[in-house]
């Protein structure tokens, strides 16, 4: 693909498209069941304004918004994971990221992160091929975020 000519205009809107992707459909449910025992928040290697965006189109209800930007690095350093830990004034070992991506997983458990796996078969849909995972078991592995408060329960801290 030739960017040279797409239109300013253009280049505009198809980033614009980040803010407004539509969430897996389990997504909205599991982090309001979550928002009723446990702190949720965000970890993203977006920055705010696009999780803003993105989280009010979508209506994912989390708690914090933590971004690359808070801690001028991307995951997966560590400083981004030890950080959230910082800023929510809560230990590693009390945190559990939840994630479909291994490598993310494997940082967060490298530094004393709990962590759940969601095996989801369409995540990078025909570009499966392209992404290079972390050969890495997680906490626990789940297919959906359904019943996610019972999940959690599984996890030994």
């Amino acid at each position: 693909m030739n960017l040279d000519k797409v239109s300013k205009k253009d280049k505009k809107y198809l980033v614009m498209l980040w803010h407004k992707i539509k969430p897996w459909d389990d997504s909205c449910i599991a982090i309001n069941q979550l928002n009723k025992n446990y702190i949720t928040a965000s970890l993203s290697n977006g920055n705010i304004l696009l999780q803003k965006n993105l989280f009010n189109y979508t209506r994912l209800n989390f708690d914090f918004i933590f971004s690359a930007e808070h801690f001028k690095k991307y995951k997966p350093n560590k400083l981004v994971y030890l950080g959230a830990a910082s800023m929510l004034n809560l230990n590693l070992d009390e945190c559990v990221l939840v994630a479909s991506h291994k490598n993310d997983l494997y940082a967060a458990n490298r530094i004393g992160m709990k962590t759940i796996y969601i095996n989801r078969k369409d995540e990078y849909g025909s570009f499966k091929n392209h992404f290079k995972e972390k050969n890495f078991t997680a906490d626990l592995e789940i297919s959906s975020l359904k019943n996610i408060t019972n999940y959690i329960k599984k996890i030994k801290y």
